[in-house]
């Protein structure tokens, strides 16, 4: 049997499991939350700062950084107005679990785009079964919002590069959608992150 073969028979068995690796996938990230906040300094700051923001201090007062980007401190304390700061943290866990499973569906959407499903299905459970992912997903850090704001951009630019070359089809709709992917997406990780003013740029 050949390599090229061999990699055949590989994506259709992947097509053919494809359910049972999804939901593997799913499974294994449940079982994997306990809704505790895993203590660092980063998140430690934040929940400090939005502690700070539920209880009236002003913005302004908080860590440069913070102010810079504050996505995450904005998140942190909607949800700890609304929830309360004792409940907060597992509210925001399951926040932070979520963003990971839509990440990986807009992973495999952006890879449908592009090639067969079978190719789609692999890559969403290689990015799932790596390690800093699969870590990040119960860690309330910024890193996992930016990626998920990432991803949506991306798809949104996806979107309109495949489906509009292609006749037959609503085009209006089509840049309407990714036009509105792209402005959330880039809106949340600029929030987030620094480092997307270089992929702006580029």
């Amino acid at each position: 049997m050949d390599l090229e073969t061999a990699a055949d028979h590989c994506l259709k068995w992947v097509d053919d499991h494809r359910w049972w690796l999804l939901g593997g996938i799913v499974i294994l990230y449940v079982l994997g939350f306990n809704g505790q906040w895993h203590v660092n300094p980063d998140s430690a700051r934040y929940a400090n700062a939005a502690r700070g923001l539920v209880h009236g201090q002003s913005f302004t007062d908080l860590d440069m950084a913070l102010i810079r980007y504050p996505g995450l401190t904005w998140l942190m304390a909607v949800v700890f107005r609304v929830a309360g700061e004792e409940s907060g943290f597992l509210v925001l866990q399951m926040i932070m679990l979520g963003l990971s499973l839509s990440t990986l569906a807009l992973t495999f959407a952006i890879f449908r785009l592009h090639s067969s499903r079978a190719v789609a299905v692999m890559v969403t459970c290689l990015l799932a079964m790596n390690l800093e992912y699969y870590r990040h997903a119960y860690h309330a850090l910024s890193n996992l919002p930016f990626l998920f704001g990432l991803m949506l951009f991306l798809l949104g630019y996806e979107l309109a590069i495949v489906r509009l070359s292609k006749s037959g089809i609503h085009k209006l709709r089509i840049i309407v959608a990714s036009t509105l992917l792209m402005v959330v997406g880039l809106a949340i990780a600029v929030t987030m992150r620094r480092t997307i003013y270089i992929f702006v740029a580029a």
